[in-house]
């Protein structure tokens, strides 16, 4: 069930991506072809010099379908908002920079053999805690948490503790920012969780762990 809901959101994310440019023509189109201002519309607008909140992805690819569909202001659902082109547009680089970044979470395989789920859950919790506090401020992880309910998270399974030292090592050396969970008083490493990265820039480390199951 895990593998299937991964590779249907693994799916989703490439046909996001794939709609990059076609979105983008799109936008260009909308930027000379629609006013930005009608002093006459009741329509209310952000205001151009003020920051809008931040859409989820499903709203903003809501908009850009009624904008296609020649509806140049659609209502965000839950705000009750008019979403013009200025606010799509604004909102357009967060959608498609957050889709692109993946945080990797890597588990010790004998304690996930050998412990309770809860406790084995429990260490992933503290490793993604912690590394996110710590690089709370990184560009990439203010992107991945402007859209809370789309985080792409992959748990991944090293076959042991050797296996997982071996990881943390390499990344130390690579400058790859991550933290190594060590649970005590057992002076364990049971995870490592990297900050969120795009996918080209840290799948090469993970590749040949399983998922973890």
């Amino acid at each position: 069930m895990y593998k299937t809901a991964y590779a249907r959101k693994e799916s989703a994310l490439k046909a996001l991506q794939d709609h990059h440019d076609e979105m983008k023509k799109t936008l260009e189109a909308l930027a000379s072809a629609l006013p930005m201002a009608n002093p006459t519309s009741t329509t209310v607008s952000p205001p151009l010099n003020t920051k809008p909140a931040p859409l989820s992805v499903k709203q903003i690819l809501e908009v850009h379908v009624r904008v296609r569909e020649g509806i140049c202001n659609a209502t965000e659902p839950k705000q009750n908002r008019t979403v013009t082109y200025t606010y799509f547009a604004a909102n357009y680089h967060t959608m498609s920079a957050a889709a692109k970044l993946v945080q990797y979470v890597v588990v010790n395989g004998e304690i996930a053999k050998s412990w309770p789920k809860g406790a084995v859950i429990a260490q992933c919790c503290h490793a993604v805690a912690a590394v996110s506090h710590l690089y709370a401020a990184d560009p990439e992880t203010v992107e991945y948490f402007k859209d809370l309910d789309n985080m792409h998270k992959v748990v991944l399974e090293a076959p042991d503790v050797g296996k997982l030292t071996g990881l943390g090592e390499a990344l130390e050396k690579d400058g790859i920012k991550h933290k190594v969970w060590i649970e005590q008083p057992e002076n364990v490493p049971t995870c490592i969780a990297l900050k969120p990265y795009k996918k080209e820039e840290v799948h090469k480390y993970v590749k040949k762990f399983k998922l973890l199951s």
